[in-house]
Formats: C-alpha cells, structure tokens, sequence
C-alpha cells in the first residue's frame, strides 16, 4: 500500500483537474476568462489581423486556446493540494 501511494504522489499532477477544490476551480474559471478577454482585446486591436484569411485567424485562436489551457493547467498543478490522510498499512488492519 505504501509503494502504490508513494507511486501515487509522484504522479499526483495527473489527477489535478479532477480533484481541485472548489475555490481553486472558481479562481482558474476566473482566471480563463480574464485571459481569453486580454486575448479577445488584443485580437480587436491589432489591425494585421483584419485583413488575414479566415483559416489564418482560426489557426490563431486555436493557439491561443492553446496557451490559455496550458496555463489554466499549470495554475491548477501549482495550486493542487492533495488532502488524503496518510494510510499506514497498521489502519488497514
């Protein structure tokens, strides 16, 4: 039991979009939108972007869709606490 929760910490991050807390969810919710509004503005205001193909500023919201969800990732491994109580194979018993 202790090889497979040891295993189990050093892989924990897999887990960290299914088992954030509310509160940490709430602020990456937040968190995706501010982004994708920062995006969306600078998209707005960068005149080259007009005059490209449509496939051009797909493949551009693509990659910033991208960005964002790498980012929203990484917030949510650096924020994630795993709140397990340590199991010693004595409780087991």
């Amino acid at each position: 039991m202790e090889k497979y929760l040891g295993e189990f910490h050093c892989h924990e991050d897999v887990c960290s979009q299914f088992c954030a807390i509310k509160s940490t969810k709430k602020l990456s919710e937040a968190m995706k939108k501010q982004l994708t509004l920062q995006i969306q503005e600078h998209r707005d205001s960068d005149p080259t972007l007009n005059s490209v193909p449509a496939a051009a500023k797909r493949h551009h919201v693509d990659e910033d869709e991208m960005q964002i969800n790498s980012q929203i990732a990484q917030y949510l491994v650096d924020e994630l606490d795993f709140d397990f109580v340590k199991i010693s194979p004595q409780t087991l018993l």
